[in-house]
């Protein structure tokens, strides 16, 4: 199972070299992502410093408060190796300004983000059907089931079964797929970024308590020309500066979504 990933973004050289001292003692100390995570939970702790390197290094939570979260390495001796390069160039930066961003997964929202996870998933003949197999035998009993069958199977079918319905010329069923309890965080990105999606379902995405607040996910989002654009243009308000930036020079981005991003970086 692939790690859960936090981010943690750091603007300013002195909020970044002010982990040092922490760090002496094992552990990041950081604003608390939304939603919280489990205590002991080990996660990959993706660190961008603010000369925009990146180290990604396993971790524990070791303490929650209302506002922050303590995060411990796995191997103190390699996270000191591999940050100690960091602190030294953040040492001849500028003061800046800026925050400190802390959010789930990483900040690549693009279609192409997701192939690992449509890897893992039926593979399709050329004709758009998934390759011979149990899939196979399964795409034809969707294909052949009614909508309210298939809005039954969104409610409650596995993995690969909620895939093949995404897939489904049936729209329809896709904001069943949302009340599946056993959908993940990386299927909602999966579908934020799905150019065929239906704009409801966008909406609600957008909408979700845990859901709206993952960067990856409004970043795929904005990225999506099947999400209506005002609500994709105030979702900017909660994306991370480098994202946006990613937004307003990318060619992916639809063009109110992109001159909205590029406003707000250059205002």
């Amino acid at each position: 199972m692939a790690a859960v990933v936090l981010t943690v973004i750091f603007q300013q050289a002195s909020d970044f070299l002010a982990q040092e001292g922490h760090l002496a003692r094992g552990a990041f100390f950081l604003p608390s992502p939304e939603p919280s995570p489990e205590p002991l939970v080990e996660l990959l702790l993706r660190i961008e410093s603010p000369s925009d390197e990146v180290v990604e290094l396993p971790v524990r939570v070791v303490q929650i408060s209302p506002t922050h979260v303590s995060l411990a390495f796995l191997d103190q001796g390699a996270a000191r190796a591999a940050l100690a390069p960091l602190f030294h160039t953040a040492r001849s930066l500028p003061p800046g300004d800026g925050a400190t961003w802390v959010f789930w997964g990483r900040p690549e929202p693009s279609v192409e983000a997701f192939g690992d996870l449509f890897a893992e998933l039926p593979q399709e003949a050329p004709d758009g059907e998934p390759a011979e197999g149990e899939e196979k035998l399964l795409y034809d009993q969707i294909k052949a089931m009614g909508s309210p069958e298939k809005m039954q199977l969104a409610l409650h079918g596995d993995r690969t079964a909620r895939f093949l319905l995404l897939k489904d010329t049936n729209r329809s069923v896709q904001p069943f797929l949302l009340q599946n309890p056993r959908i993940t965080m990386d299927e909602i990105r999966t579908i934020a970024a799905y150019r065929q999606a239906n704009p409801e379902v966008l909406v609600t995405i957008a909408g979700h308590r845990d859901w709206g607040q993952n960067q990856g996910v409004l970043g795929a989002l904005a990225r999506n020309p099947k999400t209506p654009t005002m609500t994709a243009v105030k979702l900017l308000d909660k994306i991370a500066p480098a994202e946006l930036k990613r937004l307003a020079k990318g060619a992916d981005v639809p063009r109110a979504v992109q001159a909205a991003a590029r406003k707000k970086v250059t205002d």
